[in-house]
């Protein structure tokens, strides 16, 4: 079984992967690019599967190498399930990718990684409810700490056995209408050729993905206008770029769905670590700091140093005598041995 996890950056996906992986991670590069991504073999309930780390990326978009790479390994290898790691502490932004990775219509499980930060920041999260509106499962995990990994692993098997797709994304009427429209112009098997679910092949066009509408152009070059008639259409009717338009869809989306899960309540009083933080990265505090860590270490080194010389040079006086008294002090061995050797030390 192949889990592959995806999630934006610095959500604390790479962590959840070096956990499983250890030291057998194996960096690969993308054929004909120089994006890398990270496999490992892990056993789980007496079962080897093959864990997938990709890059962090925002979207499914192919305006970036990363991204773009990224979507066509989820799209173009076999994937029995994808795990989505989210920072829990800026859900409604993480979920943005999670509603693209949704129209992949392959099983996916949701992690809601780094929760002890969205405590710290006042954020609770109904997880159960969440999973009710994604249909898919959500597990709560602090990466950093090793909490929800083990339940996170074998979530993503049943997941994988189970291989049940997450619920569909729908957008407003008048997205939803263009969709439907350009859905029955637009023959599937153009999709198919690709390797992509029809439905994110439509919205991925009304996006202007450059990547795909290279590749209807190769393929079906009459068929360009007709996207791009649709695309103005839904430009003029938002008075906006119709990437714009979709991309505003699914904050939209996200949002809802923050609203419907999460409570903000008041943060918590900050404790050490953030009073620390802040005389740390004071303007002007920050570099006292600096200094006086570095005094610190100076002292440190030359103090701790002097009581290992003296400790060491007193055994290298009696190497060196032992060796005059041995070889004699006018010898080659003794010039090799005591001044060569001992002295150099």
């Amino acid at each position: 079984m192949i889990i592959t996890f995806i999630g934006q950056p610095n959500c604390g996906k790479s962590t959840i992967f070096n956990y499983f992986s250890g030291y057998k991670a194996h960096v690969s590069n993308f054929p004909g690019t120089t994006v890398t991504y990270n496999t490992s073999r892990v056993v789980c309930q007496g079962q080897e599967l093959i864990c997938v780390d990709l890059p962090g990326v925002y979207s499914l978009t192919s305006g970036d190498p990363a991204e773009l790479e990224s979507r066509n390994y989820l799209l173009q290898k076999h994937v029995d399930v994808i795990v989505n790691v989210v920072d829990a502490s800026l859900l409604s932004r993480s979920l943005e990718l999670t509603l693209e990775l949704m129209s992949l219509e392959r099983p996916m499980v949701l992690a809601l990684n780094m929760m002890d930060e969205a405590h710290r920041k006042g954020v609770r999260i109904n997880a159960y409810k969440l999973a009710e509106l994604l249909v898919c499962p959500v597990v709560p995990t602090i990466s950093n700490r090793g909490t929800g990994l083990t339940d996170l692993l074998e979530t993503a098997v049943e997941a994988g056995q189970a291989q049940v797709s997450p619920a569909a994304v729908v957008f407003s009427r008048d997205v939803e209408e263009e969709i439907a429209e350009l859905s029955d112009q637009l023959d599937i098997r153009l999709a198919q050729t690709l390797g992509l679910p029809w439905r994110f092949f439509i919205v991925k066009l009304l996006e202007d993905d450059p990547f795909l509408l290279e590749e209807v152009e190769k393929r079906e070059p009459n068929l360009l206008p007709l996207v791009k008639n649709h695309q103005k259409s839904l430009a003029q009717s938002h008075g906006r770029p119709p990437e714009l338009v979709i991309a505003s869809e699914r904050h939209a989306l996200a949002v809802n769905l923050f609203e419907q899960v999460a409570k903000v309540t008041p943060a918590t009083k900050p404790g050490w670590r953030d009073r620390l933080d802040l005389i740390a990265t004071h303007r002007v505090w920050g570099y006292a700091v600096l200094v006086l860590i570095m005094g610190l270490f100076f002292q440190a080194v030359f103090r701790l140093g002097q009581y290992g010389e003296n400790f060491f040079l007193s055994y290298l006086e009696m190497a060196l005598g032992m060796a005059q008294s041995r070889l004699g002090s006018g010898t080659l061995g003794y010039y090799l041995l005591g001044e060569g050797l001992f002295m150099g030390i």
